[in-house]
């Protein structure tokens, strides 16, 4: 099964209009019959605004027409999520949107988007993808089949490649897109339609699914059950949302579920970010994913050959099981690890509820110099980098400055992302230890 994997067109008018257009040529032209894909995803910002119902529907037409054209390809093995761009942003009132945001359990999310009572509400909450979901009820009479479930917040397929049942979610992540400055770790989306979508392609051998954002960009008590299902009933996920400075396949197996982040945008106009799309064969035999990578060449308008990045396994059975429940365990650890952050936390004078650590942390400032010789030229430091960056940093500061605060909030994070980010943190309080009996064995910690 090949598979053509674009994403991040941000589409334009005027002169970008031109160059977005022959990169899309190029694709067509850089493919070969045996590497003509069986299935087409774009993961996500297919325009650079949402603004208008006819840019998506000229920017599609660009995207799809030469690969349909040049290799006959059917108009129903394309598939599209929408992206934070494919937002039209400020449409959605002001009063509905609050009232979102204040959704702080699975239960009252369900209900939300489900119940005759919230119609109303959850409608007009779709307002700033009034013209996405334009775009995709059109999709229903072009691309779609009859027997596709299409929702505003998922569509849901079933299609025949090589004699195999395959199923195809592709998941809305831009509900509540507001900003890229905001957006990381405050996504929603429903983890009850995510089961819908699942119920209608459970039969198929294959199951594939596709959105624009990383998991971890929803709402930490969202964020762990859709992992949950997702990582339980898929065995690839393909996202888009990174525009890499480098072309590489991203590709992961360590959690139960194969996941693919797209290696490049199709952004010609910027020029910090690769152009190009990723290559990808699934071995439904052998249970492996080829990943190979095509890079567009701006000087000659033309697409490199594809260069194999390498393979890995889809997780599959036994070993899919191993794998979560490695992370259902991590899973119970983060959660006994806020319970302890949540007692660092100091009641403060007339509060009836206890304040939550996750809650009324904010990003400590934190300098290159000591205080006390700090000048105009000294900058603190991005918390993000110290989170990212893998290098060694020791962090100063006076007694009750906060410097416990920001460990366990480090420690948090990195138990949190370790899907995404295949780093296992380990804490260690030195204050419990320096009285220790023996020396401290972290290989001991780690089996703790």
């Amino acid at each position: 099964m090949k598979i053509l994997h674009i994403t991040d067109l941000h589409f334009k008018t005027g002169k970008a209009n031109d160059d977005q257009t022959h990169i899309c040529r190029a694709i067509a032209d850089g493919l070969t019959r045996e590497s003509a894909p069986d299935l087409v995803f774009f993961t996500g910002d297919l325009v650079h605004s949402g603004n208008k119902k006819e840019t998506f529907e000229t920017a599609w037409k660009i995207l799809t027409s030469s690969l349909i054209e040049k290799w006959g390809i059917s108009p129903d093995r394309f598939f599209i999520c929408p992206g934070n761009h494919d937002v039209d942003r400020g449409k959605e009132l002001p009063m509905v949107a609050r009232g979102v945001d204040e959704i702080f359990n699975l239960e009252r999310l369900d209900d939300f988007t489900t119940s005759q009572n919230d119609k109303a509400e959850f409608d007009v909450s779709l307002k700033n993808l009034e013209n996405y979901l334009a775009f995709q009820d059109n999709l229903k009479t072009t691309h779609f089949l009859s027997e596709d479930l299409i929702t505003p917040l998922f569509t849901s397929h079933k299609r025949s490649i090589n004699n195999k049942k395959v199923g195809i979610v592709s998941l809305n992540s831009a509900w509540r897109c507001k900003s890229s400055k905001i957006d990381r770790g405050n996504l929603m989306f429903p983890p009850s339609h995510l089961h819908i979508a699942f119920e209608h392609i459970q039969d198929c051998e294959v199951r594939l699914i596709l959105m624009h954002h990383p998991i971890s960009d929803f709402k930490e008590f969202i964020s762990r059950e859709l992992e949950k299902i997702i990582y339980r009933d898929f065995h690839v996920l393909f996202t888009g949302h990174i525009h890499g400075k480098r072309l590489d396949a991203h590709l992961l197996s360590e959690e139960g579920i194969a996941i693919v982040v797209g290696p490049a945008a199709l952004v010609h106009y910027e020029t910090w970010s690769n152009v190009g799309c990723g290559f990808y064969q699934i071995d439904t035999d052998l249970w492996k994913l080829n990943a190979s990578v095509c890079e567009y060449d701006k000087n000659a308008g033309t697409l490199n050959s594809p260069r194999y990045y390498g393979a890995i396994e889809i997780p599959f059975n036994s070993v899919k099981a191993e794998k979560i429940a490695l992370l259902e365990k991590l899973r119970q650890i983060y959660e006994t690890e806020v319970e302890k952050a949540n007692d660092l936390i100091l009641p403060q004078p007339g509060e009836t509820v206890k304040a939550k650590f996750l809650e009324v942390f904010t990003d400590p400032v934190i300098y290159d110099a000591p205080t006390n010789v700090i000048s105009e030229k000294s900058k603190p430091f991005d918390f993000d980098l110290i989170r990212d960056e893998h290098k060694t940093k020791i962090i100063y500061g006076e007694d009750k400055s906060g410097k416990t605060l920001l460990l366990e909030k480090l420690f948090l994070d990195y138990l949190f992302m370790f899907t995404s980010r295949q780093v296992l943190p380990l804490l260690i309080d030195g204050k419990i230890y320096e009285s220790a009996p023996s020396e401290v064995s972290i290989e001991q910690l780690l089996a703790n």
